[in-house]
């Protein structure tokens, strides 16, 4: 009765070599020099272990000298002398990672009370509980998962979880960053690489120990606690009155692999309390991003953990993502020196209640020197603001006219929704969208090449890069006026006149608030103090 998940092969990886295999947490450490990246089908399970990984390094190497740190760049994986005293030997590993240990088990607590439920609870994407999306209960006490994926269950839970009703006064906890957090790691060339981007973390908390080792509710929260955080009380096979765990054959429902040792029933309860209402601010992956509120709108300037649209929003939400995501990066880098990374988002839908989804994407910010950081998100804030007077569907609202939207009203009646030509630009959105991020990402590469001192190239590269992106909005606008406008070839050609005249006047009144913002008012200019007579 034993499965150690440092030497059991459980982690799904893809090699260097193209080859796709399962390894255990010693290995994916040791071999991690010829591991290209985890490899799970769930981008939740991706960042979950990921996160895992990084938590046993720190807690085995919490430090790194220059001259170890030079050392690894070239190296096969993590030394197994840098290990071995936590984690122990192949013949004789840690049994606190073991997950059918007499204590308890890794991630498990021993004391967990209630009823049993279906295994299945441990995975948002399998049919269990009130999932509103599957509903089929008369599976839950019929199918079974096997160790391997029960660990990749009880893995993802710290970092993604989402409060819910366990029953009369069980209330279910979020994860320490909420139901929908978003998660932005650097990704390196190899899982190795990937470690030293983000490894050690540099959080010195005194008594901050992983759940493994002993963290409870009221322990110091820092590094080895956050990467563990206990947001469930599970105990896998709950043991009967003699000992005996309940494990029987079968063929797991997740991976559909057969094993002699299935768990069918979980304790599954409420785990710790979140400190805050708001996400762990020292967590080295979360994204925020900073939203400052409109002028009519009240108080100060709120960070907001972006969120993976939802099937009912509009298309053009789902294929503007990059925006929020290469935002939130931008804003993270703040006014330092910066090094060319390849980052690795994972974000969660909002409406977690009936489904957990999720999505990636992938970013490359190049080596920003100081300063280009803050006038990229000027040129982001220009064109959310161009976007939004001219292209922006509002799919969100469709009762009401768009107000403010100059396309609509130049081409439509007062008053009118303006429906058809709100649907042409939602549609086609998504060629618009892809040439934008690709126009974005030369605008970057541009900027981190000329740097902050060359003014008048890097003057150059803004309008290169403003002139192309108005161009991408024509040709956008124009599709959907040939798509939309009913009548004659020339009634069509005179409404696309009047809607790229209608996209000049707001970039003309962009330019000109821009240029009120460089030149300060004659009012707003000191005054000279009047000189009294008789003084010099």
């Amino acid at each position: 009765m034993s499965y150690n998940l440092l030497e059991e092969r459980w982690i799904p990886v893809l090699g260097t070599d193209g080859k796709a295999c399962r390894v255990g947490i010693t290995a994916a450490l040791t071999q991690a020099g010829t591991i290209r990246q985890i490899a799970a089908s769930n981008p939740m399970d991706n960042v979950s272990l990921l996160r895992l990984l990084l938590a046993v390094l720190q807690w085995c190497k919490p430090s790194l000298g220059d001259r170890e740190h030079d050392g690894l760049r070239s190296a096969h994986g993590i030394p197994t002398d840098w290990l071995t005293h936590r984690l122990g030997t192949e013949d004789q590993p840690n049994l606190a990672f073991d997950l059918l240990d007499d204590e308890g088990g890794f991630y498990q607590d021993p004391c967990a009370g209630g009823r049993k439920v279906a295994v299945t609870n441990l995975l948002h994407d399998l049919p269990s509980g009130s999932k509103i999306a599957h509903f089929r209960h008369a599976r839950d006490g019929r199918d079974g998962m096997c160790l391997g994926c029960c660990a990749m269950g009880l893995a993802r839970w710290p970092g993604v979880a989402s409060a819910g009703t366990a029953g009369r006064g069980q209330s279910m906890t979020a994860s320490i960053n909420g139901n929908a957090p978003a998660y932005s790691i650097p990704i390196g060339p190899n899982l190795l690489a990937t470690f030293l981007l983000t490894w050690p973390s540099g959080q010195t908390v005194e008594g901050d120990v992983p759940v493994w080792e002993g963290a409870s509710q009221a322990s110091p929260l820092g590094f080895l606690k956050g990467m563990t955080w206990r947001s469930r009380s599970v105990l896998l096979a709950p043991p009967d009155a003699e000992g005996r765990r309940a494990l029987s054959p079968g063929r797991c429902c997740q991976c559909g692999e057969r094993t002699n040792r299935m768990v069918r029933s979980i304790i599954f309860r409420p785990g710790w309390r979140r400190p805050s209402k708001e996400p762990w601010p020292e967590d080295p992956h979360l994204l925020r991003v900073a939203h400052k509120p409109g002028p009519s709108a009240k108080g100060k300037e709120k960070k907001i953990v972006p969120s993976w649209p939802s099937p009912n929003n509009p298309l053009e939400d789902h294929v503007g993502m990059w925006r929020s995501v290469l935002k939130g990066l931008l804003q993270r880098a703040g006014g330092a020196q910066t090094s060319a990374t390849q980052f690795h988002t994972t974000l969660l839908a909002t409406s977690q209640a009936l489904y957990k989804q999720a999505g990636g994407h992938v970013a490359a910010l190049p080596g920003l020197g100081p300063g280009i950081a803050h006038r990229l998100l000027s040129e982001m804030e220009w064109l959310s603001q161009c976007t939004w007077a001219t292209t922006s569907a509002r799919g969100r609202n469709w009762r009401d006219p768009p107000k403010g939207h100059r396309v609509v009203e130049t081409l439509c009646a007062r008053g009118a929704k303006g429906h058809a030509i709100r649907s042409g630009l939602c549609a086609l959105s998504v060629t618009a969208e892809r040439a934008l991020e690709k126009a974005f990402q030369n605008l970057m590469r541009g900027l981190a090449t000329v740097g902050h001192i060359d003014g008048e190239s890097q003057a150059q590269i803004l309008t290169e890069w403003r002139d192309e992106a108005l161009e991408v909005l024509r040709d956008h606008v124009g599709r959907v006026v040939d798509a939309t406008i009913a009548g004659s070839p020339l009634r069509r050609r005179e409404a696309a006149q009047r809607a790229q005249q209608a996209l000049r006047e707001v970039m003309r009144n962009l330019a000109q608030g821009d240029q009120e913002a460089r030149t300060p008012d004659a009012a707003d200019k000191p005054k000279r103090s009047r000189r009294k007579r008789g003084t010099a």
